[in-house]
């Protein structure tokens, strides 16, 4: 699953942050390193890293098909937030088609897999950090 999740043709952070010493911004720019096209969701706006933010979902599929011209299923969204705010999340992303998902250490809501199933996301969860993973 961690390769299909790799092989979308733009990845978003979820939780992205400006300190760099926490793992949204570590994630952030380990996208950024590799050369990939990502965008950072945080509440706030602004920029991160250089990169204009997005503000929700809803925002991103937006950016992404304005941009980009890519669909919703070509998305794969990393998620370091805190796991009441993953569910939101993860009901979100269902709503508009955004299936896949990585789940970074400690995001995960109780019930994750089972979400997973009822609401059809392709989700890594449960395991290594995007950045253990070998891709980044």
């Amino acid at each position: 699953m961690q390769a299909a999740f790799f092989a979308k043709k733009i990845f978003a952070v979820a939780g992205a942050s400006n300190d760099p010493s926490k793992f949204g911004n570590i994630i952030l720019k380990a996208y950024i390193n590799k050369g990939l096209n990502v965008i950072p969701i945080n509440p706030r706006g602004g920029q991160i890293e250089g990169l204009d933010t997005v503000t929700s979902l809803s925002q991103l599929i937006d950016v992404v098909n304005t941009k980009y011209g890519i669909k919703s299923d070509e998305i794969g969204l990393s998620v370091v937030t805190p796991p009441k705010a993953t569910q939101t999340i993860l009901e979100n992303a269902a709503s508009l088609e955004i299936r896949n998902i990585w789940l970074q250490p400690g995001s995960e809501p109780e019930n994750w897999k089972k979400t997973a199933t009822e609401l059809k996301l392709n989700i890594i969860g449960g395991g290594p950090c995007v950045l253990v993973s070998g891709h980044l």
